[in-house]
């Protein structure tokens, strides 16, 4: 299996994908154009939406399949997921509310909980998903960058 072709590399990616469009967003409000900073900062919700919806609907409940349980990392993964999305509608409001200093403040806490969370996934989670799914990978790897468009159709909706 090339590296191209692992779970691990496309959710890696995907997770540089967000970074690179809440950087953005980041340097547009840092920069008080907020107008393009909000625009910005809801093309990076969306990508990151889509991404934890990839992991909650299509990889964790395979895993769990494999593990046997809905316990374990991907009960860890979905809590820090909704800590994660708790902290983006607390800066979504501080933008709202042009109140560029609490957005740094939450902006902080977020980028250390995605920091630990990136790690986890990267160097635990998503390996263990290309191990423990063998040549099912291929068939996830194919599910989630197929199902992107219709994930995404539901998220806007």
């Amino acid at each position: 299996m090339s590296n191209l072709s692992t779970i691990s590399h496309y959710l890696e990616q995907d997770h540089q994908h967000c970074d690179d469009l809440y950087m953005q967003a980041e340097e547009h409000i840092a920069e008080t154009r907020l107008a393009q900073g909000a625009a910005a900062f809801q093309r990076f919700m969306l990508a990151f939406e889509l991404h934890l919806a990839r992991e909650e609907h299509l990889l964790f409940p395979e895993l769990e399949k494999h593990l046997g349980s809905q316990g374990g990392p991907t009960v860890v993964m979905r809590n820090e997921h909704e800590q994660m999305r708790a902290i983006l509608r607390q800066m979504l409001g501080a933008i709202e509310r042009s109140d560029i200093d609490s957005f740094f403040d939450y902006a902080d806490h977020l980028r250390m909980l995605m920091a630990q969370h990136n790690l986890k996934e990267e160097n635990v989670l998503y390996p263990m998903a290309d191990r423990m799914l063998g040549a099912a990978s291929s068939a996830m790897l194919e599910q989630l960058s197929q199902t992107s468009a219709a994930i995404a159709q539901g998220v806007a909706a």
